[in-house]
């Protein structure tokens, strides 16, 4: 019996990167090292947990008592007797034991990676919800926790994923951003509900454009996109003198989604 208290199951600590964790830090869906530090550290309570509430595995010596009445090995001489009526029984019990254990430990892995996954889309969705976050922060955000390749992939993920926000109505979405805004400004409001979103990161500059006061970016970047608060005009800036209206291409309709009308 002493060598139950040497089996594996008895030894703690090592890295849960091995065995049932095998291939966790190469997943491409979610943030991997996040994941990994997080089932880490909630894997050993739930193996405890899991493991007091399994019942445990009993020797079944009501067999042994029966193979030494039946006297199988009674011409071996009493140990070998009661040595070899034990085997069997032991067998069974070693069997059932690590089969106790291997349902233990997958089942706290199961549930250890359930947890951590939505740990992980809990803390994105967050952040997501967060005006304070820039939106080209958020795209690389959600690249990096899901895998994504391009900013597009990235973009379509946060428009869709956000269900509370697509179920609202267009004039509740944009007093929600007036709402949260220092000078309220609904032109600026509707830009970032229904522009900004759809704007690729390499393509949002974070300025504005206000062509009536002849206000423009001094160093406007080639390529890059500038909103005109007041005309609610979306522009990209093709290169030329940098405070002539000249000098940008409306591309208002090409990342107009929705097709909002802007006033």
């Amino acid at each position: 019996m002493a060598r139950i208290l040497k089996r594996p199951m008895f030894n703690r600590g090592g890295s849960t990167n091995n065995g049932i964790m095998t291939g966790l830090v190469d997943r491409k869906s979610y943030n991997a090292a996040g994941m990994v530090t997080d089932i880490q550290e909630t894997l050993p309570g739930l193996e405890e947990i899991i493991r007091d509430y399994t019942p445990k595995v009993k020797l079944p010596l009501g067999e042994v008592g029966l193979n030494l009445i039946s006297g199988q090995y009674a011409g071996d001489g009493l140990l070998r007797n009661i040595a070899g009526s034990a085997t069997d029984p032991y067998k069974k019990f070693v069997a059932a034991d690590d089969a106790r254990e291997a349902s233990i430990r997958g089942g706290a892995a199961k549930l250890a990676i359930q947890r951590a996954m939505s740990n992980e889309k809990f803390k994105m969705q967050q952040m997501l919800k967060d005006p304070r976050i820039a939106t080209e922060r958020k795209v690389d955000y959600v690249k990096k926790v899901m895998g994504f390749e391009t900013d597009k992939e990235a973009l379509e993920y946060i428009n869709t994923s956000m269900g509370d926000v697509s179920k609202q109505t267009p004039e509740t979405r944009v007093q929600s951003k007036l709402g949260k805004m220092a000078v309220p400004n609904r032109n600026k409001a509707e830009y970032l509900v229904f522009l900004d979103p759809n704007i690729p990161a390499a393509k949002r500059s974070g300025k504005y454009i206000l062509s009536d006061k002849n206000q423009f970016p001094k160093k406007p970047i080639q390529g890059k996109t500038y909103f005109d608060i007041n005309r609610g005009i979306l522009y990209e800036f093709v290169g030329g003198t940098p405070n002539d209206i000249n000098s940008y291409v409306d591309v208002t309709e090409k990342y107009n989604k929705e097709n909002f009308v802007f006033n």
